[in-house]
C-alpha cells in the first residue's frame, strides 16, 4: 500500500455556525490529499492526464471521526 501525509489548515469559511467543519468540505480535503500523494510520487495529475489516464473516484465513504474546527490542522494520511 502507498501512503502519504498532507496537512491542511482548516479555514473559518469551511465551518458552520457551531464552528465545526461542514461535512461536504471533507471531500475537498480528501482530494487535496490524493493530489499531494500523486505529486509526492512524482506523478502530478497533469502528467497522468496528458498520458490519457483518468482517475475517477467511483466510491467514497467517510467514517465518523472527531469533528474538526477552525483551530485545527486537518492531518490525514492518504493511501492507495
Amino acid at each position: 500500500m502507498i501512503s502519504g501525509h498532507t496537512s491542511i489548515r482548516v479555514r473559518y469559511r469551511d465551518t458552520d455556525q457551531m464552528n465545526v467543519v461542514y461535512h461536504g468540505v471533507y471531500l475537498e480535503y480528501f482530494e487535496t490529499g490524493r493530489t499531494e500523494l500523486l505529486r509526492d510520487l512524482g506523478m502530478p495529475y497533469s502528467s497522468i492526464e496528458q498520458n490519457g489516464l483518468m482517475l475517477p473516484v467511483l466510491e467514497m465513504a467517510v467514517p465518523p471521526y472527531s469533528p474538526f474546527n477552525d483551530s485545527h490542522h486537518a492531518n490525514r494520511s492518504s493511501s492507495n
